[in-house]
């Protein structure tokens, strides 16, 4: 099973549920897996393919969750980049991102 089969079934299962609560929002696993389908939608329309790799230099927020799984959803592959790490770096995850595949 792959993640994104695994998150389907957790979806169907736990819609109401809390999935994600950061500060004072509360996300239940419907209304995660909504955003996460327009993220989706959006990297298609933008060009997105499956296979390709795009870099996530984003703190630990809903956000970077949005996008991970939203590349999951249509078979991208998310590089997480650390937010901590400094230009040079960020460099060289970028320019290494496709001999890692």
């Amino acid at each position: 099973m792959n993640l994104r089969r695994y998150w389907e079934d957790k979806v169907q299962k736990f819609r109401k549920n809390l999935f994600l609560y950061y500060n004072v929002v509360r996300v239940s696993y419907g209304d995660f897996d909504e955003t996460v389908s327009r993220v989706a939608i959006g990297l298609l329309e933008k060009g997105l393919k499956r296979g390709d790799r795009v870099c996530l230099l984003l703190r630990n927020i809903p956000e970077f969750r949005y996008r991970w799984f939203a590349l999951c959803k249509i078979v991208g592959v998310a590089v997480p980049i650390n937010a901590n790490f400094k230009a040079n770096e960020c460099q060289y995850i970028v320019q290494h991102s496709r001999r890692w595949a």
